[in-house]
């Protein structure tokens, strides 16, 4: 991901440690979240973070280790909104905030993340 020049951005992260953790904060954030939680209800919740981790390691910069399939294939079918997604991503905002990651480096990691 050096080559795309996102590899800054994987250390403003906090690098590994700095995602596992921003990950944690956005799943504690999602179990209380009525907009969404319900998405989750039943499911391996530990195997979607870890997956979810590894995957924004690369998309955010870092090594590339993800070996799952394509988000899109995941989630096709699943029936989620674009206003689901809003509020993910609204999770993942606060979720940097709280870890207090600076407003630039949250812009750029949340369009990252956008499809």
């Amino acid at each position: 991901n050096m080559e795309k020049g996102k590899d800054g951005l994987f250390k403003r992260m906090g690098g590994e440690e700095g995602i596992a953790q921003f990950m944690d904060r956005v799943y504690d954030l999602i179990q209380v979240d009525n907009r969404i939680k319900s998405w989750f209800a039943g499911k391996n919740y530990q195997a979607i973070k870890e997956g979810q981790r590894i995957y924004l390691t690369e998309l955010l910069g870092g090594p590339k280790i993800y070996k799952g399939k394509d988000l899109v294939g995941i989630h096709k079918g699943m029936g989620l909104s674009d206003y689901e997604f809003d509020c993910f991503l609204a999770n993942c905002e606060k979720a940097m905030s709280g870890l207090g990651i600076e407003d630039e480096t949250i812009d750029e990691a949340i369009v990252s993340m956008e499809p």
